[in-house]
This record gives C-alpha cells, structure tokens and sequence, in this order.
C-alpha cells in the first residue's frame, strides 16, 4: 500500500504544481487581455483624432453664414447711405472677432432702366460696399470674395410697386466663415492617459 500511497501522493502534488501554473498561466492571460483592451482604447483615440482632423481639414472651404446684412440704395445711386454704413460698421466689427471668415458681396437693382444699366449699376454697388469694408475698417483683401452684381435678377420684392423696388435696389453682405477653422476637435483620451 505504501508505494500506492507514495503515487497518490506524487499524482496530487503533480496536480497541484499543474494547478498552481494554471492559475499563473490564467493571471498572464488577464493581464495581457487588460493590456490588449488599454492599446485598444489608445487605438480608437488615435483613430478618432485623425477622423477628427481629417474632417476639419475637408471643411476648411465650407462656410457657412455668421450674419447677414442689407444695404438699400436710392435711385440710380451707388453712394452709401448712413443707415448702410452702419450695417456695415457692424458686419466689420462681428467680423473682428472671428477667425477664418470669409465676406461675401453681392449687388442688386430694381427694374426700372436697361438691362445692362442695372448690371453695371448693381456692380458699382457691389464695389462701394467693398471700398467701404477695406478703406474704412481695414478688411483684407484675402477676407473679400469676388462680388458680383446681379442687376436686376434675383428680386426681392416686385418691381412694380415703389415699395417693392425700394427693397430691390440693395446689396447683400454675408459674413462666413469658415466651418474646418472654427470647430473644435475633441480628442478622447483612454482611461490610461488620465
């Protein structure tokens, strides 16, 4: 009996050496499960930073308005008035406080005269707008779209009343800006950064 006690003996210890690298083997196993998820985590953060920057990169030539604002004129006239000047003192100001923006010009007429008239006048509108925006506050050259002047396409109101052609003789100014510089990317960091 004593040489089957002996191996019994042996068995158990063997199945407690087996045990104990089991559970050693086990332990290894969730710490490089718990390293692979904290790599995993750092993964997703980096991939979410590059989608990230990768988006406000394809945004950078997306604008979109900030403010708007309508300069009325009088009859065959270009000259601002100061109701217009004001306006635009504002659209310059808000301007001041941004980054990436973008301001777009555009000229319009009422009916009344020729086509071409009105092209031409709708055009120095545009330009007075301009000249008052770059001389008066110092807007950039770079910060200009190219205006146009659409004479007296694109009414506003109809052009067969007083009222109606008052509203058409007009330039529209619209601040953009730009929607990649002015988002903010959120980067997430993993748990292991914090």
């Amino acid at each position: 009996m004593a040489p089957a006690e002996d191996r019994l003996t042996a068995a158990e210890q063997n199945a407690l050496r087996v045990s104990g690298q089991i559970d050693e083997l086990m332990a290894i196993s969730n710490a490089a499960k718990g390293g692979a998820k904290a790599a995993q985590d750092t993964a997703d953060a980096a991939v979410a930073g590059v989608n990230a920057t990768n988006k406000r990169i394809s945004d950078l030539d997306d604008y979109v308005v900030q403010t708007t604002a309508t300069v009325n004129f009088k009859v065959n006239s270009s000259k601002l008035s100061a109701e217009g000047k004001a306006a635009l003192d504002q659209v310059a100001t808000t301007a001041a406080t941004l980054k990436g923006y973008l301001i777009e010009v555009t000229g319009f007429a009422s009916a009344e005269g020729s086509t071409a008239q009105n092209k031409a006048l709708s055009d120095r509108r545009a330009q007075a707008v301009k000249d008052y925006l770059i001389q008066t506050h110092n807007i950039s050259l770079r910060r200009m779209s190219t205006s146009y002047g659409y004479g007296e396409l694109q009414a506003v109101a109809d052009n067969t009343t007083r009222e109606g052609r008052e509203q058409n003789r007009r330039v529209e100014v619209k601040l953009l800006v730009s929607r990649g510089i002015n988002q903010n990317v959120e980067v997430k960091q993993s748990n292991d950064d914090k």
